[in-house]
């Protein structure tokens, strides 16, 4: 009895520590949060740095082009000058024609004023109001607020153009999970059938149907579904990693969205070119960049031209004026710049060559657009048609499994023929798969060419086929 009592004892701590040790992994590894590929595109776009920088960079950029809307309006500001000043003046720079004190004249022959030296100082508070207006700048200030408009542009373009390579990534990544899933699924399914295979190998040897040879192949079959699990059990941990490290967290994310097929035709080859050339945001990009650079070169011809402001000052204080100072003061004044310390030709030279150079480069990306959509739009096709030729070749490979795995019970079959039905079911099963992650993949990329990566969740939704 009292041993029974000390086995029952020891069972008890041994299941509580079972128990213990089962709680203390779940604590350590918390489940993975499921994700749509919807929220998961929500929460790249809250969480990217890349995308947060860009936006600042865009919002910086606008800023920069209101604050630039007031150039054509007059300036005006208020000044407060505090200053003693000592003046001498004598017959040589001006002449006496009449001399009062105290509003009497007095005789300048009485003086005796041949020649004189008079020596003033003053102390003086002056509030004044002043005001400039650029009446003619010869194109400086449109040139300068239409560059600050194409920048605000380009800046948009480039916020674009991170938000659509974020979301291709996305699709990368998040759907590459998908597919490293569900291949773990499918070599665990492997991995169990060559187990039960080799089972029933077992009890064929023993009871003479097969050979050991037969079981041994069926063991060596057996070990390969092992490594095969193994490595689609570590493709899908790394899977993981980087789908957590797009999105910005440190915890695991599951993807619930499944790998799709649209079988249905989409849009033609050239609505997606057009939209490669036009939309594409880094054409944009550098489209805009070209518009700025011909401001530039416009703003490089104005310092040609004269400038013309009309300008005037009111003095608030009149017992503060000095001798040569006024009222009020109001005039128009042009002002030509004959010599400049940079040589102008050489900067609208380069001004020019930086339109040149925005021209080709945005001639190079529109090229690189056409092409990239030409491309993923002919890999669209191809996977398309890989899927469709795995479709029509499974349902072979799955009576081909039933056959071959009756023929072995019977003992008119070999070990080798339901290992190898197994795995040729198996590999279409997977490669299925791959040609259903290639359509994804390459759709994205057609839609990132194209300028339409926001599109992508409207094609998800017209599928035809969901990978389980």
């Amino acid at each position: 009895m009292k041993l029974a009592r000390r086995h029952f004892q020891f069972r008890c701590f041994f299941c509580a520590m079972a128990i213990v040790c089962i709680a203390a992994s779940a604590v350590a590894r918390p489940a993975a949060a499921p994700l749509t590929f919807d929220e998961a595109r929500a929460q790249l776009i809250t969480n990217a740095p890349s995308l947060k920088a860009a936006q600042a960079r865009f919002a910086g950029k606008k800023d920069t082009t209101d604050s630039l809307k007031g150039l054509n309006y007059p300036e005006l500001g208020l000044e407060l000058r505090y200053f003693r000043y000592e003046h001498t003046i004598n017959n040589k720079q001006a002449d006496i024609d009449s001399l009062s004190v105290n509003g009497n004249p007095v005789p300048l022959s009485a003086l005796g004023l041949g020649s004189y030296e008079a020596r003033l100082s003053q102390t003086a508070l002056q509030p004044l109001a002043t005001a400039s207006w650029v009446l003619y700048s010869g194109g400086e200030i449109t040139a300068a607020k239409r560059a600050a408009s194409a920048a605000a542009e380009q800046a948009g373009a480039q916020l674009e153009a991170v938000r659509e390579a974020l979301d291709l990534e996305l699709v990368r990544a998040y759907f590459g999970q998908q597919l490293a899933s569900r291949v773990l699924v499918l070599r665990k399914e492997l991995l169990d059938g060559m187990r039960e295979h080799l089972d029933n190998a077992i009890k064929l040897e023993k009871g003479g149907l097969v050979t050991k040879a037969q079981r041994l192949q069926a063991q060596v079959a057996c070990d390969a579904a092992q490594r095969g699990y193994d490595a689609a059990e570590h493709s899908v941990k790394n899977a993981r990693i980087g789908l957590s490290a797009i999105l910005h967290t440190n915890e695991p994310v599951e993807p619930t969205t499944r790998l799709f097929v649209i079988r249905q035709p989409i849009a033609s080859l050239a609505t997606f070119v057009v939209g490669a050339r036009e939309r594409n945001p880094q054409v944009r990009a550098i489209e805009s960049l070209k518009r700025a650079a011909e401001q530039g070169v416009k703003a490089e011809r104005a310092r040609w031209m004269p400038k013309v402001l009309a300008f005037g000052s009111y003095n608030f204080d009149k017992d503060s004026e000095t001798l040569v100072d006024t009222d009020w003061m109001a005039g128009i004044g042009v002002r030509w710049s004959v010599f400049d310390k940079i040589d102008r030709r050489k900067s609208y030279s380069a001004a020019k060559q930086t339109v040149a150079e925005a021209a080709e480069s945005a001639e190079h990306a529109r090229m690189l657009a056409d092409a990239g959509a030409r491309q993923a739009y002919d890999g669209l096709a191809s996977a398309l048609r890989q899927f469709e030729l795995l479709e029509s070749n499974l349902e072979s490979a799955r009576e081909n499994l039933r056959v071959q795995e009756v023929s072995f019970k019977e003992g008119q079959g070999i070990s080798t023929d339901v290992t190898n039905a197994r795995i040729a079911l198996t590999n279409v099963l997977v490669e299925r798969a791959v040609a259903a992650y290639q359509f994804d993949l390459e759709l994205a990329k057609l839609l990132h060419a194209s300028g339409q990566m926001d599109q992508f969740s409207a094609y998800m939704r017209q599928a035809d086929v969901i990978i389980p």
